[in-house]
């Protein structure tokens, strides 16, 4: 079944982009299909529970069920293997 990665920043436009095109691109190289999709950190509460995976370039509330994976080393390029890592085991442990 083809996993659902949601993609947040401040206003799901500006760092979420950069962060959504990386990720597609990593999970195009390990094979691993997801649906991916962009939105506002405040839009969070009324869509987590229909995703895998949140991946996050600001801070999320703990209230949020749903796995989350920061973001900012696609942003930064510090820590990105560990990112990597924590995405495929989140997609591939379900």
């Amino acid at each position: 079944m083809k996993k659902k990665i949601l993609v947040v920043c401040g206003t799901g436009i500006a760092t979420s982009t950069v962060a959504t095109q990386k990720l597609k691109q990593f999970l195009e190289n390990k094979g691993i299909e997801a649906q991916v999709e962009q939105a506002k950190v405040m839009e969070i509460g009324s869509k987590a529970e229909q995703f895998d995976l949140i991946v996050a370039t600001t801070q999320v509330s703990s209230d949020v069920k749903t796995p989350v994976v920061n973001a900012v080393p696609l942003l930064t390029g510090v820590g990105l293997d560990e990112f990597y890592e924590k995405v495929e085991k989140a997609l591939t442990e379900k």
